[in-house]
């Protein structure tokens, strides 16, 4: 075909492809020439001979032996392992350098808050009668918890002879409520209530095993020397023919101890009043019952219970032949031990202990009114006496009792606790003349004990209205210290009719409504409500306890948990002002300067909240409390 000959479209071939064979194995396109008249056909593709097909596996073990790939493979295979290693060295040094998250310990639920004790008749009335009972109680649970309240404590509230002024405490059934106070269901409400999500709080009941009212069935039927009732009292013939009692001695009354029956002919022995014969508790069956007692309470859902007058509950035989003498009133030789046997008390408490335990492992019992701390922080052939005595030491806060009274009271606890027990305070209960009326205790101090007490290392225990600062009625005999619980100035709040005993003299301006009140300025309830928060944090929850700068005014520690702030706690319990240094105090922890985080009502307005002062240089006037704080850095 010649140069010019005109192209026939139909066998135009582009970029030769080769023989048919692999022109058949070619993809066909057709393509338009720039004159939109001629069609092309191309042929791509790569014929069978010329495709990659990769490396056989000779070929690949070729070069696997290939020294120079070993070589790489050897480096590769030494620097990931230098750089994990180097990645875990890393990490183990980042570990040990790093700041540590500072320990959190935890406590038990009677260690971490505040023990409120209420005495429940005079609380708060739900059904207008004018008495408090336990739905009245139950009602006024918010309060409670306003103020930070872990622990409800309730006094007795066995059933009791009708009209006894001593509800619980002249029983003639322990296991049910007296009527006064409400039904068993009242009680079984009140306590689902408090274990409920909205409260978590736990509740500890009165447990009185000493002695029962002379109303008892029990004392009815051993009267009669009527089976095994026979000798659940403690009785005597007497002496001189039946005519005088075994001794001259006398109850906490000051009434003879020895009251002859004239059913059976015999002497009962009462301890605190003849109303209230002691039980004899080295018989089998009075164990037995007292027992019945305690698991019916802890069946019915307490926490704990706590044992009244644990150091009168074993007379000793020889107790018959004791005498009282001229120079020792015979009321004080009852509380000598020269009557008591501790040891068979001690072993006697412990077994209760086991019983409580028996119903959970949470569950405490509590001792108090009269032994030793030595005696209650310790164990009796093996098994420990009590989960936490409660400490009367501080009774003795009254006017008087300054700076060194207070150090004393403190550090003889401390001393006299192993370091691993738990101490616990208080400063008021129904036995006890209110703070404010000891000896005329000036108001002006109600905070610094409330503050003395809530901040102090261990439990804190508070008895109503001692909050508020209420005062007592001398004149009402044992139910001084009894009064209702002033809710409002005139006490509509705890009764929409007269109480069943009178309200003391200062309620118009000591209760909760007004201390609570807008223009009321800073007011004992506030002070208190502080302090509970206050309490909350780690130092004063677990922090160690040091002595600052103690003296005849001033009592002062420091509370210090690491990686915590720490706090020092200053109150000057004397009668007069007192300046003092505290830098380089509490073993060389105070700091030259602080934040002042709580004080008292009434101090300076030198101390505010949120200010940094100047350790070195503090005053403080009687009854002033001043709460400083610092960083504590972790290390």
């Amino acid at each position: 075909m010649s140069g010019n000959d005109e192209k026939d479209p139909d066998n135009v071939e582009m970029g030769g492809l080769g023989d048919a064979e692999d022109v058949g194995k070619a993809e066909e396109k057709q393509q338009f020439l720039p004159n939109g008249d001629d069609v092309v056909v191309v042929r791509t593709g790569t014929s069978s001979t010329d495709s990659f097909v990769g490396l056989g596996k000779e070929e690949l073990l070729e070069f696997a032996e290939d020294p120079y790939w070993i070589r790489v493979r050897y480096i590769l295979f030494i620097l990931f392992w230098l750089i994990w290693l180097g990645m875990l060295v890393a990490a183990i040094v980042i570990i040990v350098l790093a700041p540590k998250c500072p320990p959190v310990q935890t406590l038990a639920w009677y260690e971490s808050g505040t023990v409120y004790q209420v005495y429940p008749r005079s609380f708060k009335d739900s059904g207008s009668d004018g008495n408090g009972d336990l739905k009245g109680l139950e009602s006024k649970l918010d309060y409670l918890a306003l103020l930070k309240v872990k622990t409800l404590w309730l006094t007795s509230v066995y059933k009791s002879v009708p009209g006894s002024e001593n509800i619980g405490y002249e029983a003639i059934d322990q296991r049910d409520v007296d009527p006064v106070l409400g039904t068993l269901e009242d009680f079984k409400s009140l306590v689902a209530k408090l274990h409920n999500e909205k409260y978590e709080m736990k509740i500890i009941l009165d447990f009185v095993p000493n002695f029962t009212s002379k109303k008892h069935n029990w004392f009815d039927k051993s009267q009669k020397s009527m089976g095994k009732y026979k000798d659940y009292y403690i009785w005597n013939a007497g002496t001189n023919n039946d005519t005088s009692p075994p001794n001259d001695m006398k109850a906490r009354d000051s009434l003879p101890a020895w009251t002859k029956d004239p059913v059976r002919g015999d002497y009962y022995y009462s301890a605190f009043s003849k109303n209230q014969p002691e039980l004899n508790i080295y018989n089998a069956d009075v164990r037995k019952e007292l027992e019945e007692t305690l698991r019916f309470w802890l069946d019915h859902g307490v926490d704990g219970l706590f044992v009244r007058n644990p150091d009168k509950l074993a007379e000793l035989k020889s107790m018959l032949a004791v005498k009282a003498s001229s120079s020792q009133p015979s009321y004080q030789v009852l509380d000598s031990g020269s009557m008591f046997d501790m040891n068979d008390s001690l072993s006697l408490i412990s077994e209760w202990r086991k019983i409580v335990k028996s119903y959970s492992s949470d569950n405490i019992l509590l001792t108090g009114d009269g032994m030793t701390n030595g005696q209650q922080y310790g164990s009796f052939n093996g098994s420990t006496v009590c989960d936490l005595p409660v400490n009367a030491k501080l009774y003795k806060l009254k006017s008087g009792c300054d700076g060194s009274c207070v150090y004393e009271a403190v550090n003889g606890l401390m001393n006299e606790m192993a370091s691993t027990r738990w101490p616990s305070w208080m400063t008021g209960s129904f036995t006890v003349d209110r703070l404010v009326s000891r000896s005329r205790l000036s108001s002006e101090y109600v905070d610094a004990s409330n503050m003395l007490i809530m901040l102090l290392p261990g439990t804190s225990f508070t008895y109503y209205g001692e909050e508020i600062g209420m005062s007592m009625s001398d004149h009402l005999g044992i139910n001084k210290m009894r009064t209702p619980m002033q809710w409002n100035e005139d006490n509509s709040d705890f009764s929409k009719n007269k109480s069943w005993i009178e309200h003391s003299p200062k309620i118009h301006s000591i209760n909760v409504q007004t201390e609570l009140s807008t223009g009321a300025g800073l007011t004992h309830l506030e002070v208190y409500k502080a302090l509970a928060n206050l309490r909350m944090a780690p130092s004063f929850q677990w922090g160690k306890f040091y002595y600052s700068v103690s003296n005849k005014n001033i009592f002062s520690f420091v509370k210090r948990a690491h990686g915590f702030d720490s706090y020092l706690v200053t109150i000057n319990f004397g009668s007069n002002p007192s300046t003092n240094n505290y830098v380089g105090s509490a073993g060389g922890v105070v700091p030259s300067e602080a934040k002042i985080v709580g004080y008292t009502a009434g101090v300076s307005s030198d101390f505010k909240n949120g200010t940094t002062v100047s350790l070195s240089n503090v005053l403080l006037k009687p009854g002033w409390g001043v709460v400083f704080a610092w960083p504590n850095e972790m290390k």
